[in-house]
């Protein structure tokens, strides 16, 4: 990640080559009083927890090209450290392709989080609705605190929508 020395940090998408230029707060008139809720922020650390795609070797052919620097622990003082000069208050966690046969575990992972950090304050999470256990695990994401509010996995939203037009 960028720090005071750097112009940005380059990143490779394929052919695509792009380089992020951190906007600090005083690029926009007023934004040091603006209160900032991240809604879409991943923390992981892969030498603990299993990410497919962060821990397996060779790495996934996917859509984001070489992504090599961020196999590593990246957790809320990262974070905070990357967006110092901005007034995050909250940030909602995004579920980071977690092992798919443990979602329950993605959730206890970041209200551990949450309690030793203070964030995230809210948690979209993964639930595979063509599983087995969809129900179970759908139930206990909704009871839970910090989920109930969101699921996600590519084609849910297609499946629910369907399901709903056959259901009507």
């Amino acid at each position: 990640m960028p720090d005071d020395g750097e112009a940005g940090t380059v990143l490779s998408f394929g052919p695509v080559v792009s380089t992020i230029q951190p906007i600090m707060p005083e690029a926009i008139p007023g934004s040091a009083d603006l209160e900032i809720v991240d809604a879409h922020v991943h923390y992981w650390d892969p030498g603990r927890n299993y990410y497919p795609w962060l821990c397996d070797e060779p790495m996934v052919p996917f859509r984001y090209g070489d992504y090599s620097a961020i196999r590593r622990r990246y957790l809320p003082p990262d974070y905070f450290a990357d967006a110092r000069g901005h007034r995050i208050v909250k940030t909602v966690y995004v579920e980071a392709h977690w092992d798919p046969r443990e979602p329950l575990a993605e959730v206890a992972y970041v209200t551990a989080l949450n309690e030793q950090y203070g964030v995230p304050n809210a948690v979209v999470a993964y639930a595979d609705i063509r599983s087995d256990d969809a129900e179970t695990v759908l139930a206990a994401l909704g009871a839970h605190p910090r989920t109930g509010r969101a699921w996600t996995r590519h084609g849910v939203w297609k499946v629910l929508r369907t399901a709903a037009r056959r259901a009507s």
